[in-house]
């Protein structure tokens, strides 16, 4: 190889070199942009958290303000504290008279002593105050 080609050469590979350079400044510099992004994002990320956990503990402190009881436990509560008994008021609510008129009219509703007994499918569902259009007894 003579003088001129080793120039040539080595004037090629300093040109690739420079280029090799250009490149890895331009690498480093995208490197420190995600850097940058990604320390963006996990404070993001981190604020996010913090304040789900600080609405999901406002909501929990809620809840346990607004305590409730089901009206299966209060019915609980009125058999065995008061000694009311359920059997003998299921009694009073499907006497004779009512029985005859749930098993004819199946689904609708039943005016016994002043209150409307409210009936699907032969079942008294619920019992509401006085109501035009049933059935009185």
């Amino acid at each position: 190889m003579s003088a001129t080609e080793r120039q040539d050469n080595i004037n090629l590979l300093k040109k690739d070199l420079e280029t090799a350079r250009v490149q890895h400044r331009a690498a480093v510099a995208a490197q420190q942009a995600a850097q940058r992004q990604t320390s963006e994002a996990e404070k993001q990320i981190n604020s996010l958290v913090s304040r789900i956990s600080r609405l999901e503990e406002e909501a929990g402190e809620q809840m346990v303000g607004k305590l409730t009881v089901t009206d299966h436990a209060v019915v609980r509560w009125l058999e065995r504290k008061h000694g009311l008994n359920i059997d003998s008021v299921r009694q009073e609510i499907l006497d004779n008279g009512t029985a005859s008129a749930i098993k004819f009219i199946g689904t609708g509703k039943v005016v016994k002593d002043g209150l409307t007994l409210v009936i699907k499918d032969r079942v008294v569902i619920t019992v509401a105050p006085m109501n035009k259009g049933a059935i009185t007894l």
